[in-house]
């Protein structure tokens, strides 16, 4: 996908600046397919009112890209205002650069997004979708062959079933849109006679879920060695064995932890939340392992104290 005339690379042309009022995301959405001229999708965020993460702030702002890279320069600008993150640089397909915990924490979900309103999704004679939607309003991903009017069957990963998207359109086609959708939620698409299906992407999963504990760790105190070795640890396992521990919602893989590695060193601060008694008796010498459990993505470490095994 190739943005408009305003994003093309003409080297000697004046770019003219991107402007955003102020709003919420499917604003933003809105003024980035307008300025380009294209589609635009961002993955939702938590919604306003959650506990431990805050909906990002988008207040007004003026991007001016470079006319020698004005792509480039617009996704900077873009990510320097908003946080928004690209997926990647020839599409408008966002992200925050971390899942919401509303997917990654159920029991910390709070708030919920409004559905898109009746005029919100407008299929003209050609099949082509028009896509503006209001305040609070986001397409959610378990109903998306349904809200974009499309005849196969979409299927998805399950966790991909608990995400929303902000999307901004003016007549364009349904199969470009699920594609630019997929990439928003960090998903790869499969087309077969069966339908669409949006398959789980070890790589992108891990990156947002560590950047996601990255921000807990700054955010939570008294979490911070803990997340930080989530953190590590979505950055690190393989992902052959991420895919396996997130097959089905009730899913886990136990890994071992690689004697003095960085995550090695992260375990052994994590422990230090633990009872002095227990703390003692500590033998990392024995080995350290941990297991991800993909209903809340969370992941316990697993240490030898005394003749017990330890699970924090």
């Amino acid at each position: 996908m190739i943005a408009s005339l305003a994003l093309c690379s003409i080297v000697f042309s004046q770019v003219p600046p991107f402007h955003f009022r102020g709003g919420g995301v499917q604003d933003l959405a809105a003024a980035i397919a307008e300025y380009t001229g294209e589609p635009c999708a961002i993955l939702m965020p938590d919604p306003a009112g959650t506990s431990f993460a805050k909906p990002p702030t988008l207040r007004e702002a003026t991007i001016t890209p470079s006319a020698e890279n004005p792509r480039e320069s617009f996704l900077k600008g873009l990510n320097r205002e908003f946080g928004l993150v690209a997926v990647e640089e020839s599409a408008n397909a966002f992200s925050f650069g971390y899942w919401p915990l509303r997917a990654v924490r159920p029991y910390w979900r709070e708030g919920e997004y409004s559905p898109p309103g009746q005029k919100a999704i407008v299929e003209d004679a050609e099949g082509r979708l028009t896509i503006r939607l209001g305040p609070g309003e986001a397409i959610p991903i378990s109903k998306l062959g349904a809200y974009l009017r499309l005849r196969a069957t979409v299927s998805g990963h399950w966790f991909y079933q608990k995400l929303a998207v902000a999307v901004a359109a003016d007549r364009a086609e349904k199969e470009a849109l699920v594609d630019l959708i997929a990439q928003a939620v960090g998903a790869k698409v499969i087309r077969s006679d069966l339908g669409i299906e949006l398959a789980f992407d070890p790589a992108e999963f891990g990156k947002r879920a560590a950047e996601t504990f990255e921000r807990l760790a700054r955010d939570v105190p008294p979490m911070r060695e803990k997340f930080r070795f989530e953190a590590e640890a979505f950055r690190t396992i393989p992902l052959d064995v991420l895919s396996e521990a997130y097959k089905t919602e009730h899913s886990s893989v136990t890994w071992p932890v690689k004697p003095d590695s960085k995550l090695w060193a992260l375990a052994l601060e994590a422990a230090r939340s633990l009872p002095e008694e227990v703390r003692e008796k500590l033998n990392p010498e024995r080995g350290i392992e941990y297991e991800v459990r993909a209903w809340d993505s969370a992941i316990h470490i697993r240490m030898w104290s005394g003749n017990t095994r330890v699970v924090f």
